[in-house]
């Protein structure tokens, strides 16, 4: 398998938040703005909302959670299997 550089593996960062955890703030601030949080419940909404995020991106794998366990392949579709 053929190894990428570093920077091909990893997501732009933003003041060290990742889109992810950009996108989860802006949320945070959302429902905070709908709900009228006081300005400390904000405040500790958006930083919870950013672990959450960190530590679920961390210790998760996502993708192999939303792929089928098993891949299914016709073999008759390729070309000689008919024969």
């Amino acid at each position: 398998m053929k190894k990428f550089p570093r920077f091909l593996k990893t997501l732009p960062q933003i003041y060290g938040l990742s889109f992810y955890e950009i996108a989860g703030l802006v949320i945070a601030l959302y429902v905070a703005m709908i709900f009228k949080f006081p300005p400390l419940m904000t405040l500790f909404l958006s930083v919870g909302v950013i672990l959450l995020l960190k530590v679920l991106k961390k210790n998760f794998d996502f993708i192999g959670v939303l792929l089928p366990k098993t891949k299914k392949v016709d073999l008759s579709t390729f070309k000689g299997g008919g024969k």
